[in-house]
């Protein structure tokens, strides 16, 4: 469908016109079902000042954690499943490792001085730019080594690019990684498969921060002297430069492709670029010093680095929605990663009540039925089953009878004085109580029913065996 679109006017303006129209819409559609309603992601902000990072609980702006890594974290990046922070050491050239599950903390040395990161899609290797040496690293994250990227080495050879690398992306396939560099200023492309050097696109400007548009057919790269610029990537070329604040660094790309958001170091702002029509709708003041940034699964927010805060950026109106306050006011906050949005563990309680058809009495009778007349109704199977077991103190049965519908009602209520409702659900970690209402009707039982009276102390049992529906779950739908 996108190539024929393409094959009617294949101009950058009319393709980018038809993302934002036809397909910003529908990547945005998908990223926001993947989402878990109600969930809250973590923040992992670097404090490169005082060698350390911070957890913070997005939701409610609490500091969680504060874990030692020193001497001066910088750049990071997280594994897409989240299990693991990798975190750049520029200066003593190694990338620590941190274990989200425990804040655990092991270090892999490259032996360089470093500048940027990213993993690939899969998660399977992350990719470091050796900014002493004109190379990039690779780590396998399985493994937690570093790839020997020559066979026929004895060492473990980085790959040489030439040039001092600087920031890195990885193509949103994943079969390209695109690193900026210095000396000279470039886009070097390499393939993550043989790491080898596939292209090279000159500059005529300093480069520094980059990112894909969701499609990877646009790649959207900072120039330090206040530009934004757009690489078409079949053709490998520069294309239409946007104006953004004084000295930029780091771009990202909503979850649609339909604004890029630029933090500004030295103006301390944050630019929202539409990318439609590639212009500035926007400049938010941010905290001192913005480098790194995130954004909220949904793209909906933007999370800014900078000294002794976070700040808070709404993308679609392109303002300031607060602030996250750090720890201290000199902290200097260097990248921003937001990590998977976490499910709250459900918990539900509730009484568990009981409704059977049965076949009518003359003479209704509110007491037990005795052991010798047990009536039953056989429950359909489905999946989920849950089993309530009702211990009533004086168990209650109303019978009415209506001309053509006899009906008889057994109700059994749970109080603090009479029956409690237990139900085990091995689905959550917990041990919740729930709600659950069996109806049967003439010809579908859906529930059977005993009453036993033993030793004068009658006992009711009931097995519910079903499939919640929507309308049935209102209630349990956290489980």
């Amino acid at each position: 469908m996108f190539e024929k679109c393409r094959s009617i006017d294949s101009s950058p303006s009319v393709s980018r016109l038809y993302r934002s129209a036809v397909v910003a819409p529908l990547i945005a559609l998908l990223a926001s079902a993947a989402t878990p309603a109600g969930a809250d992601p973590l923040i992992y902000a670097t404090i490169n000042n005082k060698g350390v990072f911070s957890v913070i609980d997005e939701a409610d702006d609490m500091i969680l954690d504060r874990v030692t890594v020193a001497p001066s974290p910088a750049d990071a990046v997280i594994s897409p499943d989240g299990a693991s922070l990798y975190i750049v050491q520029p200066i003593t050239g190694d990338v620590n490792v941190v274990d989200t599950s425990d804040n655990s903390v092991t270090t892999i040395s490259t032996g360089f001085q470093l500048g940027g990161l990213d993993i690939l899609p899969d998660g399977s290797l992350v990719f470091v730019a050796n900014s002493s040496d004109g190379s990039v690293s690779v780590i396998d994250t399985a493994t937690g080594t570093l790839v020997d990227t020559d066979d026929g080495d004895m060492d473990v050879t980085p790959i040489d690019i030439e040039a001092t690398p600087r920031q890195i992306a990885a193509s949103p396939s994943g079969d390209a990684i695109w690193v900026t560099t210095t000396a000279p200023a470039s886009i070097v492309i390499i393939d993550p498969t043989t790491f080898a050097v596939l292209d090279d696109i000159e500059s005529t400007s300093e480069l520094a921060g980059l990112a894909f548009s969701p499609l990877g057919d646009e790649a959207y790269v900072v120039k330090t002297d206040g530009e934004l610029s757009v690489v078409d990537v079949a053709t490998k070329t520069f294309g239409t430069d946007v104006m953004v604040g004084t000295g930029p660094r780091r771009v990202v790309v909503t979850p649609d492709g339909a604004t890029a958001v630029v933090t500004n170091l030295i103006s301390s702002t944050v630019s929202v670029v539409d990318l439609s029509t590639l212009m500035v709708v926007g400049s938010v003041g941010t905290a001192t010093s913005p480098t790194g940034l995130d954004l909220t699964a949904d793209g909906a927010t933007a999370i800014v680095s900078g000294f002794g805060s976070l700040t808070r950026v709404d993308v679609a109106s392109a303002t300031g929605d607060g602030s996250i306050t750090l720890e201290s006011a000199t902290d200097l906050a260097w990248a921003v990663v937001l990590g998977p949005e976490a499910t709250p563990t459900p918990t539900a309680t509730a009484t568990a009540s009981v409704t059977s058809t049965a076949t009518p009495s003359p003479t209704p009778s509110a007491t037990a039925i005795p052991p010798s007349a047990t009536p039953t109704s056989t429950a359909i199977p489905s999946t989920p089953t849950a089993t309530a077991t009702n211990t009533p103190a004086t168990p209650t049965a109303t019978a009415t009878s209506t001309a053509g519908t006899p009906t008889a009602t057994a109700t059994n209520t749970a109080t603090a004085a009479t029956p409690t409702s237990t139900a085990t659900n091995t689905a959550t970690a917990a041990t919740p109580t729930a709600t659950a209402t069996s109806t049967t009707t003439a010809g579908t039982p859906t529930a059977t029913a005993t009453n036993t009276t033993t030793a004068g102390t009658p006992t009711a049992t009931a097995t519910m065996n079903r499939q919640i529906t929507a309308a049935q779950s209102a209630g349990l739908d956290r489980l």
